[in-house]
């Protein structure tokens, strides 16, 4: 730009002025042992005036640090040459402050002086003390974590590691980072599959799973079981890979040993049904044995149905000791097996008898299965008793056991025969079969009873599980 401009109209001495006042660093000028000049920001930071401050001596703001003070008298009495410090200062209203001052000595002046700077640098000090503490907060619980930390590059190269890790396998930080890889600790099962995983890892950004390590204990190695969490972060557009591991060796070692003593105690409750049924088999064979010395029907008939109701009860623990479970029985293979062996203990009586079941795939508890094969055992040996008599014909039996609403289960046995009187009262009847079967369904089943008495008979038993009905009562 040329010619005459606004700035040749405005002295030198006016823009250092300017500057210097505006400016919000503090600036002053020490000479002959006097504070010479301050601008507004040095009074503004200090709060002391110019004054104030050339009356108490310049340094004693400075007098909380002997050091910082000390370093400043060396440069003012002419024994060093510049200095530039950080410290904290008291302003007047015993406000803290953090600053750093610059002071040197100012050349071609008449006079012995020194040009001084001061910079409020108290957030800055604040936002580092924060990031100080962060780090120092994020660092304790890196190492203080129970379990195990370890950050590494994508080729497996060991970044990191928390004191966790360091103590499970016995190797200082400073040797293994930048040192070892993933792939020293490993057994050589996971060592092979190491890199498909980090393909995976690199692929999904994320992988759980369990590896196999070894560690060195001096006399001899062991094997530890880890459960991995791994994810892959963005650092400064570098993919580094977190790993947080925990120790599972011991409970795996606990749920292998719960394993083996189930397998044991199933082993122990298969035979403990098993010896149950054989002894009920013996009773059965006792009264069969009785059954051949009974002198008259009546006799023999009652023989018969206490060894078809053991039979029912044997029957339960059979299917049991053959399941795969202990828990539950399948009632679908329970009671077609358990009425074919009713029909053929009445050997003469079932001639002509067709049998039809219609059973829903249903696993109940032993405690529900036992009084449904009880009713089962009633219905039918007093359906082949009673509702085919000599002379009508052929005859059919339908059991079926089907699922209803709300966890219930309907039984249901019925017969085409001759049917029951209209005036039969259940309670009365002097003969235990379908009054065992109104107990049971009431009491040991906590069901209800319906009888239809149309074309045949047919017997109708709603309840719930066993469960239900547990947590019903709790």
């Amino acid at each position: 730009m040329t010619g005459t401009g606004v700035s040749e109209k405005i002295r030198p001495a006016d823009l250092y002025k300017a500057i210097v006042e505006t400016t919000g660093a503090a600036h002053f000028i020490i000479g002959g042992g006097h504070l010479l000049f301050a601008n507004p920001a040095f009074e503004t930071l200090t709060g002391y005036t110019q004054a104030e401050l050339d009356q108490m001596g310049f340094l004693t703001v400075f007098a909380e640090n002997p050091r910082a003070a000390d370093s400043l008298k060396a440069v003012l009495d002419g024994r060093g040459p510049q200095c530039c410090i950080e410290t904290e200062i008291t302003t007047k209203n015993s406000k803290k402050k953090w600053v750093a001052a610059t002071v040197a000595p100012l050349q071609d002046w008449p006079i012995p002086a020194f040009l001084g700077t001061i910079n409020d640098i108290t957030n800055y000090k604040k936002r580092e003390e924060a990031l100080s503490q962060s780090e120092l907060r994020y660092k304790t619980v890196f190492n203080m974590a129970p379990d195990m930390f370890v950050i590494y590059d994508t080729e497996g190269v060991i970044l990191d590691q928390n004191e966790g890790t360091c103590e499970v396998f016995g190797i200082p930080r400073d040797e293994a980072v930048h040192k070892t890889g993933m792939l020293t600790t490993l057994c050589e099962e996971d060592k092979a599959r190491f890199p498909l995983v980090r393909e995976e890892t690199l692929k999904h950004g994320e992988w759980r799973g369990e590896f196999r390590a070894v560690r060195d204990l001096g006399r001899g190695r062991e094997f530890i079981d880890f459960d991995s969490h791994v994810k892959v972060a963005d650092l400064d557009g570098e993919k580094i890979v977190i790993c947080i591991a925990r120790d599972v060796t011991q409970r795996k070692r606990m749920e292998k040993q719960i394993r083996e003593a189930l397998r044991e105690k199933e082993a122990l409750l298969r035979e403990i049904h098993h010896r149950v049924k054989n002894n009920m088999q013996i009773i059965s064979s006792l009264l069969r044995l009785q059954l051949r010395q009974a002198a008259d029907e009546k006799t023999r008939a009652m023989f018969r149905e206490s060894q078809n109701r053991i039979l029912s009860m044997a029957m339960i623990h059979e299917k049991l000791y053959q399941s795969e479970g202990l828990h539950r029985i399948d009632l679908q293979d329970y009671i077609r097996d358990l009425a074919g062996e009713v029909l053929a203990s009445f050997g003469d009586l079932a001639d002509g008898v067709t049998l039809k079941t219609e059973v829903d795939q249903i696993a109940l508890e032993m405690d529900t299965a036992i009084p449904c094969g009880l009713i089962i055992i009633e219905l039918l040996s007093n359906a082949l008793k009673y509702a085919f008599p000599p002379g009508r014909g052929p005859g059919e039996i339908f059991i079926g056991l089907s699922a209803e609403d709300q966890g219930c289960f309907g039984l249901t046995v019925r017969d085409d025969g001759v049917g029951l009187p209209a005036d039969l009262d259940i309670p009365r009847l002097p003969s235990l079969g379908l009054r065992l079967v109104s107990d049971l369904a009431r009491y040991q089943l906590n069901g209800t009873m319906d009888i239809a008495r149309e074309k045949g008979t047919r017997v109708y038993v709603k309840f719930q599980g066993k469960e239900k009905n547990s947590r019903e009562k709790g």
